[in-house]
């Protein structure tokens, strides 16, 4: 007798917390701000909108060509409070071999470069080239930083011209969220 009652509080606990469960789920797969996945995404979807960093502003998106590769791609353009520009540019290439071949000729226009201006750091989960550019601003020598890494067959580049202060460029590659 006390194995019936036990079945019978199984499948009633079960009943009960099985649509739970769904319906959690389904809430999840429901929730409007979720990204699609990169294989469907338009290049327009892979450029952060929302959730952005603290002080950053999304300007519009538009058409361009990403000098120096001479290539095609989708740019996003920001402002922060102090009225500096970020930059996320998007670029779908026809394989994953040739993405990782942009990324090389992109980092190729730093060879004569008297110091190495690149670091390995990770955005959403992906390996990622933090580059170093000195230039000069007010006077001064001052480092911008940029961003390029590969998702798939797509290339990102996070760029800005704000100086010695990678934080918040780094913090809008990571909102691109691919």
């Amino acid at each position: 007798m006390n194995s019936k009652v036990a079945i019978f509080l199984l499948i009633i606990s079960l009943s009960i917390l099985t649509p739970g469960c769904l319906d959690k789920r389904e809430v999840e797969n429901n929730d409007s701000r979720a990204k699609p996945l990169i294989s469907v995404a338009t290049l327009d979807d892979l450029i952060p909108r929302e959730n952005l960093p603290i002080g950053i502003t999304y300007l519009g998106t538009h058409e361009t060509t990403i000098d120096p590769l001479g290539v095609k791609g989708r740019e996003g353009v920001y402002k922060n409070s102090e009225g500096v520009d970020f930059y996320v540019r998007v670029i779908k290439c026809e394989s994953d071999r040739a993405a990782e071949e942009l990324i090389e000729k992109y980092k190729s226009r730093y060879e004569k470069y008297p110091y190495n201006p690149f670091e390995e750091v990770i955005i959403n989960n992906h390996t990622a080239t933090q580059v170093r550019d000195t230039t000069l601003q007010g006077g001064r020598h001052v480092s911008t930083y940029t961003y390029i890494w590969r998702n798939e067959n797509y290339v990102f580049i996070t760029a800005s011209n704000l100086p010695d202060e990678n934080s918040p460029t780094f913090k809008l590659a990571n909102a691109i969220g691919y």
